[in-house]
Parts: structure tokens; sequence; C-alpha cells
């Protein structure tokens, strides 16, 4: 879903109709800028819905796996393990991703929040 979005910001980037007092767009740059800045922006936005929506899952697979036998018990713990560990991982990518860049871009000057 996030790949089928990133890809319609960018075909069919428009420029930005809030920026009223901007200067005129000299080109494709500034519309793939802008797409950019709201995939990122939309994505910030959808992380902690996902994160949240994930948890509760990873819960209620895990309850719903101690109803019924061993098997589908081992399995239902497998599936709520993933669901946690996965969205600790997007909390991660969202806090640590940006310093981690900056770091590596070497750039004080330069921000990686969203644009």
């Amino acid at each position: 879903m996030l790949c089928i979005m990133a890809i319609s910001l960018i075909a069919f980037a428009q420029d930005d109709p809030d920026a009223a007092a901007a200067p005129a767009p000299s080109g494709g740059f500034s519309n793939l800028k802008f797409a950019l800045s709201e995939l990122c922006t939309n994505t910030k936005s959808l992380i902690p819905v996902v994160v949240f929506l994930m948890i509760v899952a990873g819960g209620v697979v895990y309850a719903a796996g101690q109803v019924f036998g061993a098997e589908v018990r081992s399995r239902a713990n497998v599936w709520a393990t993933a669901m946690v560990i996965g969205s600790l991982i997007c909390i991660l990518l969202v806090t640590v991703v940006p310093s981690f860049l900056a770091t590596m871009y070497g750039d004080p000057s330069v921000s990686f929040d969203c644009f």
C-alpha cells in the first residue's frame, strides 16, 4: 500500500496549493520534491496508527491462539511475536533513521525531517 501511495504521489505531483507566496515552480524537480514531502508527511502520520493496530492485532492473535490446540497455539505465538517485533522495528525506523542519515550525510545544515 505504501508503494502504491508513493508511486501515485510522484506520478501526480502538483504544486503546493497552500504556498501562495512561494515562487512559481521551475520544473519537475519542485513537483518531485513536493511529492516526496507529501509521502514523508503521510508516512509519518500513518506509522503510529499502523503500530497501534499491529500491537492490538498481535494481542488478539495471541489470545485467540490460547483457545485452540498446541499446534495452533504455537503458530499464534509466532504470528503475535512477529507483529509486535514489526511494530517495534517501525518505531525504531521513524525515530533513529533521520539522525542516522544526518550523521552519514555529514552536513549539519541538512535536515532529514519532512521537507
